[in-house]
C-alpha cells in the first residue's frame, strides 16, 4: 500500500499539464510505423527469411526499444529520428526495386490491380493489425513511462485543454474496437434480431466486472489516481462498456451503415449542451466549488464523456463497414485510400475551425475539437498503414514470377500478438503498471534505471502476449 504523502507527490507528478502540438505527435508515434514496415519488407524479401520464432520476435523487439527512446530521451529529436527512419524506408524500397530488375522483374505485369491483399473468407486485413499493435505498444509503453521523470510531461495527460499523447489513448481504444465490432462486420442485425442486443449486452458485463474490481483494488491498496480524468470510481472499462451498449441502443432504431451520420449529430448536440452549462457543471461541480458530495458529482466526468465516446466509438464503426466492404483486391484497397483521403481532408480543417472559434481540444470534456481531432488523426494513421500495405504488396508482386494471384502482406509477431489478444494486453499492460509502482518510486527514478525497468517490463508484455498468441490463447467478449 502506498503511503499518503508519496501519494499526493505522485499525483501532482502527473497532472496540470498542457500538452504539446499534434504535429510533434505525428512524429512521435512514427518509429513503431517505419520500423514495422522494414521488418515486414525484409520478412518478405527472400534473402531474409525468419524461420525462429523467437529469432523473429527479438529483431521486432529492437523496434519497440527504438520507440520507447524517442518518447523517453530522444522526445526533442523525435522529428529528426522520424526523417533518418524514413529516408531509411525510401532506400531499401529502392534497394528492392533494384534487385528486382537485376533478377528480372515483370516489366509489363497483367492484372495487377486484381492482386489480392488479404484472405477472402476473413478479410483480416494487415493494416488493421498492424494499426491496432502500433497504437498498443504507444498506449502500453505510455501508461507506465509517464510516472518516470524520463517522460516528457507534455507528452501526458492534459489536465483540461490541450493536446497530449496520453490523450490519444481511449479514444483510440473506443475507435479501434469499433473498427473491429460485430456492427461493422454486420454479425448483428439488432432490427431484425432483438436477440442481437441482449447479446451486446452481455459482453459488455465483464468489461463492468473488470472495471468494478479495478476501482475496488485502486481504493484497496491506496494506489494514485488522476481524479479529473474519470472521476472518483469511474474508469476506462465503464466507458467502454457504456459506449457497447449506448451503440447497441442507437442500432434498435438506426442501422450501422449511419454510424458516421449519428456521430456527427450527436457530437453537434453534445457541444451544444456543454455551451449552455454542462461544461462549467463538468469543469467546477454542481455547485461551482469542484466538490465530489455525491455519487454523480463525484463521477461527473467519467459519466458525461460516455456521450463522446460513443461518438468515437461510432466512428470507427463507421471506418470499420468501410473497411470489410471495400473489397480484398488491391484495386478497391487504392479505392479506399482515395475515400478515406477525402474524409481526412474535410476533418482536418474543421478540427481547426473548432479549435479556434468553439475551443481547443479536452480530454476531460469529450469535446466536440477532441472528437474530430482523434478521429482524423486515427483514420490518418490506418490510412497509412493502408499505403504501405499497398507499396509492400506491388514490391512482393513485381518481384516474383508466380502467377498467384495472392500477394498478403504478413504482420509482424509483435503487431499480431498484441491485437490478437487486444484486451488482454491491456489488463496486463495495468497489472504491470500497478506492480512496478507499488514496487518503487518511480518519479524519483534516475534515467538509466528508468529506461532498464521500461525495457523489462515492455519485454514481458510483449512476450507474454506472444506466447498467448502462438498458443492461441485469447481472451475475447465479442
Amino acid at each position: 500500500m502506498q503511503n499518503d504523502s508519496y501519494k499526493t507527490i505522485h499525483e501532482a507528478f502527473v497532472t496540470n499539464n498542457t500538452g504539446t502540438t499534434p504535429w510533434e505527435l505525428v512524429a512521435v508515434i512514427s518509429p513503431w510505423m517505419m520500423t514495422t514496415f522494414l521488418l515486414q519488407l525484409m520478412y518478405s524479401w527472400q534473402y531474409f527469411r525468419v524461420k525462429s520464432k523467437v529469432f523473429g520476435f527479438s529483431v521486432e523487439f529492437i523496434g519497440v526499444i527504438i520507440q520507447l527512446l524517442v518518447l523517453t530521451t530522444g522526445a526533442d529529436h523525435s522529428i529528426s529520428y522520424a526523417t533518418a527512419l524514413l529516408m531509411v524506408c525510401i532506400g531499401v524500397v529502392i534497394l528492392m526495386m533494384m534487385l528486382s530488375l537485376f533478377e528480372g522483374v515483370k516489366l509489363r505485369p497483367g492484372g495487377v490491380w486484381d492482386v489480392v491483399v488479404a484472405p477472402t473468407e476473413s478479410k483480416q486485413f494487415t493494416f488493421i493489425t498492424n494499426f491496432r499493435g502500433q497504437l498498443s505498444i504507444l498506449v502500453y509503453l505510455s501508461i507506465l513511462a509517464v510516472d518516470f521523470p524520463i517522460f516528457p510531461r507534455r507528452f501526458a495527460k492534459t489536465e483540461t485543454f490541450g493536446y497530449g499523447l496520453m490523450d490519444t489513448g481511449v479514444g483510440f481504444f473506443m475507435i479501434a474496437n469499433g473498427i473491429t465490432a460485430p456492427e461493422a462486420k454486420m454479425k448483428y442485425d439488432f432490427a431484425k434480431n432483438k436477440d442481437a442486443f441482449r447479446k451486446s449486452l452481455i459482453s459488455s458485463i465483464p468489461l463492468i466486472v473488470i472495471g468494478s474490481v479495478r476501482t475496488i483494488a485502486v481504493k484497496l491498496i491506496n494506489y494514485q489516481e488522476h481524479l479529473t480524468e474519470y472521476g472518483v470510481h469511474w474508469n476506462f472499462f465503464f466507458s467502454l462498456a457504456m459506449a457497447k451498449i449506448l451503440t447497441s441502443s442507437i442500432f434498435l432504431y438506426v442501422p450501422p451503415v449511419a454510424s458516421g451520420l449519428i456521430a456527427a449529430v450527436l457530437a453537434v448536440f453534445y457541444q451544444v449542451i456543454l455551451q449552455l452549462g454542462l461544461k462549467d457543471i463538468i469543469l467546477y461541480g454542481i455547485d461551482g466549488q469542484d466538490s465530489r458530495s455525491n455519487i454523480l458529482d463525484a463521477n461527473r466526468e467519467g459519466l458525461v464523456s460516455c456521450i463522446g465516446f460513443t461518438c468515437l466509438y461510432l466512428a470507427g464503426i463507421q471506418l470499420g463497414y468501410l473497411l470489410f466492404r471495400s473489397g480484398n483486391t488491391l484495386k478497391s484497397l487504392m479505392k479506399t485510400v482515395a475515400m478515406l483521403g477525402a474524409v481526412i481532408k474535410i476533418l482536418t480543417p474543421i478540427t481547426s475551425l473548432c479549435h479556434y472559434y468553439i475551443e481547443p481540444a479536452s480530454r476531460r470534456l469529450v469535446n466536440i475539437t477532441y472528437m474530430l481531432w482523434l478521429t482524423a488523426f486515427m483514420y490518418g494513421i490506418i490510412w497509412v498503414w493502408i499505403i504501405l500495405n499497398v507499396v509492400e504488396v506491388l514490391l512482393k508482386y513485381f518481384a516474383s514470377n508466380r502467377s498467384d494471384k495472392h500477394y498478403i502482406a504478413k504482420p509482424t509477431i509483435i503487431n499480431q500478438s498484441l491485437s490478437y489478444n487486444f484486451l488482454l494486453a491491456f489488463i496486463l499492460a495495468n497489472i504491470l503498471t500497478g506492480c512496478v509502482n507499488m514496487s518503487m518510486e518511480t518519479i524519483y527514478a534516475s534515467d538509466l534505471k528508468s529506461v532498464l525497468v521500461l525495457v523489462s517490463y515492455a519485454f514481458v508484455l510483449c512476450s507474454s502476449m506472444s506466447y498467448c498468441y502462438f498458443k492461441n490463447w485469447q481472451l475475447k467478449f465479442w
